[in-house]
């Protein structure tokens, strides 16, 4: 398998993972993606998984429940932990409290047999528009910036450095970087930063105190001069701004 450039266009088939023991089901899902253009590689248990991992990473990995010898359950921790593709988990023994502990422990989706072609295609796609920083290729452009070598993803609430670091953000530090980026060319006033943000009692007090923690975390990446000071006024953005 090759591995994926992150935010380019893929120029070869998505690669989806099938991890089942059941040699029919590998077979017969692996033919219908393969006919809907997907690049399918198979692993049969888990170190087989383990092997068609190092050898490169998936789009998407469709695992099942059962999988020898560690199960499923136990692969899709360690995929989450990791940050590792997105996982679909399939049960063949349809069981509510196996689907609230496989979505707990990471999983992207569940799926009981048996299912359909084309809603588990449904399902491949919906996870991989989720999921822009584990897959290649299927976000509408727009949807994430670039400052200066900085990729921001909004709906991730975070920053990804060139060499593939993240800078996790709290829901207020994005908030306040998305409403910096609207108006890359001025500053935004404290008042108006404070009424977007929803703030309570000293609200701007607490926008300062928002900035100062997003400058820490950006001083520990090389990039505390991305946020100016506007003596008395407000913030703005001391970089080059773009669409991705």
């Amino acid at each position: 398998m090759t591995r994926r450039r992150p935010y380019s266009a893929p120029a070869e088939p998505l690669v989806i993972l099938v991890a089942d023991a059941d040699g029919e089901h590998r077979d017969a899902i692996g033919a219908y993606l393969r006919r809907r253009d997907f690049e399918v590689a198979e692993a049969a248990d888990e170190a087989a998984l383990t092997a068609a991992l190092q050898g490169g990473a998936p789009d998407l990995v469709l695992l099942d429940l059962t999988l020898p010898a560690a199960g499923g359950l136990s692969v899709c921790r360690r995929l989450a932990a990791t940050r590792g593709p997105p996982v679909i988990m399939m049960n063949r023994f349809p069981d509510q409290a196996d689907r609230i502990v496989a979505l707990e422990l990471g999983a992207d989706d569940y799926l009981e047999h048996p299912f359909s072609p084309r809603e588990l295609v449904a399902r491949i796609r919906a996870v991989l528009r989720r999921c822009p920083d584990r897959r290649a290729g299927l976000e509408p452009a727009g949807d994430l910036y670039l400052l200066d070598d900085l990729i921001f993803e909004p709906r991730e609430h975070r920053l990804r450095r060139p060499d593939g670091a993240m800078i996790g953000l709290s829901d207020s530090e994005a908030a306040l970087l998305g409403l910096l980026i609207a108006r890359p060319h001025a500053f935004v006033g404290r008042e108006v930063l404070a009424r977007s943000l929803g703030g309570r009692g000293d609200a701007q007090r607490r926008i300062d105190s928002v900035v100062t923690r997003l400058r820490r975390k950006l001083e520990t990446h090389g990039a505390g001069g991305l946020i100016r000071t506007v003596r008395g006024g407000g913030y703005g953005l001391n970089c080059t701004i773009a669409r991705w």
